[in-house]
């Protein structure tokens, strides 16, 4: 009964790391709920692993709800935790909607959300 347990407790601890070595976005530029000054031309997003550049896509919708153009992304040489995207069109003032997804090198795939606000 002791080896069962052992075992149990070694295949928890395991799939626990496993499960929590998913890359998560760390940081973002312009972060999240960030009120700036003038719409950026380019978006940064920093991961807490590497992404596969094949799998990462990010999108962003402007004030007017229209999408603007965001691409193509870069995932950065030194660093493949980093992606840019360049944006066309922005600029108006209000609330931008940026949507990402990425799957990292063990192909777990995420996404995510969230907003700025340009207000000069």
């Amino acid at each position: 009964m002791k080896a069962f347990a052992l075992t149990a407790a070694i295949a928890a601890s395991l799939i626990g790391g496993a499960a929590s070595a998913h890359t998560e976005l760390k940081t973002a530029n312009p972060a999240p709920n960030a009120v700036v000054k003038a719409a950026p031309t380019t978006l940064r997003l920093n991961f807490t692993s590497a992404v596969l550049p094949r799998f990462t896509t990010v999108s962003v919708t402007g004030p007017n709800g229209k999408a603007l153009h965001a691409g193509p992304v870069t995932v950065d040489a030194k660093n493949k935790g980093v992606v840019t995207a360049p944006l066309h069109g922005a600029g108006a003032p209000g609330a931008y909607k940026v949507d990402w997804a990425a799957a990292s090198s063990d192909m777990h795939k995420m996404k995510g959300s969230y907003t700025f606000t340009v207000r000069p």
